[in-house]
């Protein structure tokens, strides 16, 4: 059985798409390489170790700690705290990972603000982007 085609995801296009894409074949090529840079990215998350940290039995039970300590969001002091956030990146550094006082509760929104910041100065793996910067940031694994 044949489908009508679906319309390209681009915001006001309309054309048809091109099999097994989102997109019509006008759009494909600038949207692929958006499909490109998040599976990127996705694929550098998953390649850290130490993200297996936040599924430990000891990360809960340091969340559990911390939002109970501030349930309050340090940084608005207006909203319920739900993430126990790291005040300075850890980067794969054990000792910071479960300091306790390295850790805040934070609302989302305020969470989500902080780490955007992170993530311009320090980039994805701790190196500065600012020009002229140094790197400050642990090192975090020894292969």
């Amino acid at each position: 059985m044949l489908r009508c085609p679906a319309s390209c995801a681009e915001s006001g296009c309309g054309l048809p798409t091109v099999r097994g894409s989102r997109w019509c074949e006008k759009h494909q090529a600038s949207n692929s390489q958006v499909t490109a840079e998040r599976a990127a990215d996705i694929e550098r998350k998953h390649d850290q170790p130490w993200r297996a940290w936040y599924h430990t039995a000891h990360w809960k039970n340091l969340r559990t700690l911390i939002l109970a300590r501030d349930p309050i969001c340090k940084l608005c002091n207006r909203v319920a705290s739900v993430i126990a956030d790291h005040i300075k990146p850890h980067r794969g550094n054990w000792t910071l990972f479960c300091d306790l006082g390295n850790l805040q509760g934070l609302c989302t929104p305020c969470h989500n603000e902080k780490s955007a910041r992170e993530l311009a100065t320090l980039g994805p793996h701790g190196k500065s982007n600012e020009p002229g910067a140094r790197n400050s940031a642990p090192r975090f694994w020894n292969k």
